[in-house]
């Protein structure tokens, strides 16, 4: 900062001026446009033609030896000149007249002219036309132009209610969009005159009139650089143009540094009024205006300005000429860019107003997930529209984006993984953090599944309603076989009922039994219950078998009374651990045995038929709890 102070000093002690310091009148009004050429010479002279004599009469309009023009009234003042409306007798039209405020003024005279020939030589929609230059009866040059009816851009932009809105409301829509499609007009003023090798230099909303009709001018070409006649060894004379829109290059005031990239910073100097309703170099002294135009740091906008907008005014407005659009035209293409991607930021504007209604369902305390799940279609619709209007669209990029983020985080919160992992498939850059909260998501439900499916493994092997039906035809067959051997026996007479017969019946049934569990395995073991029940019934045949061939082994006579009663036992013995690792009714089992071994014990004449009674009461449980239903089961 020291070092670019130092080189301002040099051209401000250069250019003869001194530290003027704050100046009240000069910023609260920004007019002036040659305010800084104080001391300063004037550029080459300029070769005129001869002029024909040119004559404005009294405003009588009525008053024929008054000449061709009649004065009807004053338009306006500027720095050196002033504008009358004057009725053109020939054709009968209003023209507009300037001429010199004051005569004597050196150099003016010489202004007025050039400006007349550069702007005679432009002809363009956006440029006033030049009708006639002449001299007046005092010699003085004299400028006829077409008159404008309208209304200066400064104008309208110090007061919204001005009429002059009307038109370019109606075109246009809203003021910002207005102003932009006036300052497009201007650029294409500037691009027309650069190409005729003139240079404005004097580019602001004083400079452009608004026609009754939204016509736009460039007007006020009195400072304007002819670059064909800047001589290669002419040095800094005068500061030329508003201070508060100078380039850098201006500021040093040597003409041979300015080139049409100089009205591109005017442009941009201009851009950045309209969007923040103040001057570029906004600063309370001459000096200081000057000096931050000599800097021309970049400024800093809001959120309220258009990021596109924001960049092209610090770019058209870059201390390096070499870092500005290179032309009008560029600088005019990239505001209709703009312009064209309206739609697509309106767009983006109402999908940012979704999201951030998203963003407070999402936090709020109870979430209501119909709701949040309607407002992100309605954010992800908008921005998917204005990105198919403006494919370049950050803004519409970065809020789906946003969205989509916030809504996996939403489907993670309610372990949605196929939604979550679909919507981070649409991201762009779903980054590590997110993926990692997939996997660990998805780590966890498959962790979960893992146990449900253990759970529900487990409980269907622990459900003693599978292949009940089976099972129990099985206790009914086991049933019928033990009470018809019974019968048997007790037909025969009680001589009949010997331990071997008894025995051997036993081991036919056991047979039977062990084939049919066998050949009907799966039907009757299909999960753990049932092979733990199946054990429990089958220890009971074998034990109590074995227990019979033990005996008879043993060549000791023993009653068939006590060997009931030790099968009795035996069975209730196998039933009391049927009770611990298969079902609690077990016990019912055990009772049935113990209730028969009693009967044994005080009857034990007719210890079979207890005995044959018990078993049967045995098999009637088992087929009774098999069959009943199984939210009933004591599992």
């Amino acid at each position: 900062m020291d070092d670019e102070a130092a080189r301002f000093a040099t051209v401000w002690s250069t250019l003869g001026l001194s530290r003027l310091g704050s100046e009240p009148a000069l910023m609260a009004t920004l007019t002036a446009a040659s305010q800084a050429a104080v001391g300063a010479s004037r550029c080459s002279s300029v070769e005129v033609p001869p002029l024909p004599a040119l004559s404005l009469g009294a405003a009588d309009a009525a008053d024929e030896t008054g000449g061709e023009y009649a004065r009807v009234s004053t338009l306006g003042e500027g720095g050196m000149g002033v504008v009358y409306l004057a009725r053109q007798r020939s054709l009968r039209r209003d023209v507009a007249v300037k001429m010199l405020r004051d005569p004597s003024a050196p150099g003016d005279a010489e202004d007025l002219l050039r400006e007349a020939l550069i702007t005679g030589g432009l002809e363009h929609p956006n440029i006033v036309p030049v009708h006639a230059l002449g001299r007046d009866a005092a010699g003085h040059p004299m400028l006829v132009m077409k008159r404008i009816e309208g209304a200066p851009w400064r104008a309208l932009l110090s007061d919204p209610q001005h009429p002059g809105w009307e038109p370019l409301l109606a075109a246009h829509g809203e003021p910002l969009l207005a102003n932009l499609e006036v300052l497009s007009r201007v650029a294409e003023a500037a691009q027309y005159a650069h190409r005729r090798g003139v240079v404005h230099r004097d580019i602001k909303p004083d400079n452009v009139m608004i026609g009754r009709f939204g016509e736009v001018y460039l007007v006020d070409w009195g400072v304007a650089l002819r670059l064909d006649a800047v001589r290669p060894d002419e040095a800094a004379a005068a500061i030329r143009g508003t201070p508060a829109y100078m380039a850098p290059e201006m500021v040093e005031g040597d003409p041979r540094r300015v080139d049409p990239r100089t009205d591109v910073y005017l442009l941009g100097a201009t851009l950045h009024e309209l969007l923040t309703g103040r001057p570029r170099h906004d600063q309370p002294g001459l000096h200081a205006t000057l000096f931050a135009a000599y800097l021309s740091k970049p400024a800093a906008y809001g959120d309220d300005v258009a990021a596109e907008l924001a960049a092209l005014c610090n770019d058209a407005t870059a201390a390096d000429p070499a870092q500005r659009p290179q032309s009008a035209l560029a600088f005019r293409r990239r505001l209709t860019l703009h312009l064209q991607h309206r739609a697509s930021l309106t767009l983006t504007e109402a999908a940012q107003g979704r999201a951030r209604a998203l963003a407070a369902l999402r936090s709020a305390a109870e979430i209501d997930d119909l709701a949040l799940r309607a407002v992100a279609t309605e954010a992800r619709f908008g921005y998917a529209q204005a990105l198919v209007i403006w494919p370049d669209n950050a803004a519409a990029a970065e809020g789906l984006e946003a969205v989509r983020a916030l809504l996996v985080a939403h489907e993670l919160s309610r372990e949605n993984l196929d939604a979550a992992r679909s919507l981070a498939a649409e991201m762009s850059n779903p980054g590590p953090a997110l993926s990692a909260a997939l996997d660990a998501l998805s780590e966890r439900l498959t962790l979960r599944k893992r146990n449900a499916d253990l759970a529900l493994t487990e409980a269907r092997e622990g459900d003693l309603s599978v292949a009940a039906a089976p099972r129990a035809r099985l206790m009914l067959a086991m049933l019928a076989v033990t009470t018809a051997a019974h019968l048997a026996l007790a037909l025969r007479g009680p001589a009949a009922v010997t331990l071997r017969r008894m025995t051997a019946q036993h081991g036919l049934a056991l047979v039977l039994a062990l084939t049919v569990i066998f050949v009907w395995r799966r039907a009757l073991v299909v999960n753990r219950v049932t092979r733990q029940f199946m054990g429990v019934l089958a220890s009971m045949l074998v034990l109590t078998f074995v227990h019979r061939l033990f005996v008879l082994a043993s060549a000791v006579a023993t009653p068939v009374s006590s060997v009931v009663l030790s099968d009795l036992m035996i069975a209730a013995g196998v039933t009391v651990m049927g009770a611990f690792s298969v079902r609690r009714w077990f016990a019912v089992m055990t009772a049935a045995c113990l209730v028969g071994a009693a009967l044994v014990l005080v009857d034990p004449a007719r210890a079979t038929r207890w005995f044959t009674l018990a078993v049967n009461a045995m098999l009637l449980v088992g087929v009774g709890f098999s069959l009943r239903p199984a939210s009933r089961d004591e599992g």
